[in-house]
């Protein structure tokens, strides 16, 4: 296969993404394939099917905090998306695949060290995390800190009579 990849937003990082996506498939694949420097790939005496793959949309979102437990660590859910324009060609110019890949990927990474799962390299990885509440970043922390010292004073006053 020759491939072909365009991002719709000439988005260089894109492009370089999904090329080395390529590249790791087919190494795993043993498969033999070249990039297209330019859309002139498409030379009549050429042997290799062609495979034209249009980056429409890659992005990463964080969609809602998560709480593991009453106390525990927080969390968020992040969803990753894709839509990517598929034209598989043979090498006389007849189309033989002509479609639209949608891709929606969601996990849960830790709130705390978020940025670890970002990549610098990649734009599309970043994104802004959800806020947390007034109630959860500042008076809950508070009534928590109060309970345990009302329970020290009780424990404390208790046991000396």
């Amino acid at each position: 296969f020759v491939f072909w990849v365009s991002s719709a937003k000439k988005n260089k990082e894109e492009k370089k993404f999904i090329e080395s996506v390529i590249r790791k498939n087919a190494e795993r694949n043993k498969l033999k394939i070249a990039f297209a420097k330019d859309e002139l790939m498409e030379a009549p005496d050429s042997i290799y099917n062609k495979c034209r793959i249009d980056v429409q949309k890659l992005k990463t979102e964080y969609t809602k905090l998560i709480k593991n437990g009453f106390l525990g660590q927080k969390s968020m859910q992040r969803e990753i998306t894709s839509d990517l324009d598929i034209k598989i060609s043979h090498n006389t110019g007849a189309v033989l695949v002509n479609d639209v890949i949608r891709t929606i990927y969601d996990d849960e990474i830790p709130y705390e060290d978020y940025n670890v799962y970002e990549s610098s390299e990649y734009k599309f990885t970043q994104s802004m995390p959800p806020n947390i509440s007034f109630i959860e970043s500042i008076i809950f922390p508070a009534a928590v800190i109060t309970l345990s010292a009302v329970a020290a004073i009780l424990f404390f006053t208790i046991r000396s009579k």
